[in-house]
């Protein structure tokens, strides 16, 4: 009946006029619920993307995120500056995030104020397979940057 009743008042064009507003539903509905765009907005996640960083043997950074809040996860691409293992420049890599064997890799400690970065202290900080062969190299470091990726999803 409602139905009959919106479609008698609005015509068979159900699209409401002017600008209709409701009350947010609760974080996690995962209802058929009209959703409005607060509601969107805090469920959409909180992204802080870096500048690409150079990536120097032993090196520490910190670098602010703006989230206001510790992030849920962040992730770490390598950015291909110099044709490298057939990787062309503008290639992205996603890479795991933690020490590796032999004093590679890179680990963030993160708040919610700052990323912590460290580099392994080997020169060659990441070792990565061949993109067309897959056999394991050592990267030099000036062929690469690194790009941190910070999100903080609300739920």
């Amino acid at each position: 009946k409602l139905k009959m009743a919106i479609q008698n008042s609005l015509g068979q064009n159900t699209n409401l006029p002017g600008n209709p507003t409701t009350t947010t539903q609760a974080p996690g509905d995962n209802s058929t619920r009209v959703a409005t765009t607060a509601y969107v907005d805090a469920a959409s996640p909180n992204v802080f993307t870096s500048t690409d960083q150079t990536i120097t043997a032993g090196g520490l950074l910190t670098i602010a995120h703006g989230l206001g809040v510790a992030p849920n996860n962040v992730q770490v691409h390598l950015v291909c500056q110099n044709a490298s293992a057939n990787y062309s420049p503008g290639d992205v890599v996603l890479i795991g995030v933690s020490g590796q064997p032999n004093n590679t890799g890179v680990s963030v400690v993160f708040n919610a104020t700052n990323l912590v970065i460290r580099y392994g202290s080997q020169s060659s900080t990441f070792p990565l397979l061949n993109k067309t062969t897959g056999g394991s190299v050592n990267t030099t470091n000036s062929d690469w940057k690194a790009r941190f990726v910070a999100t903080r999803i609300v739920t």
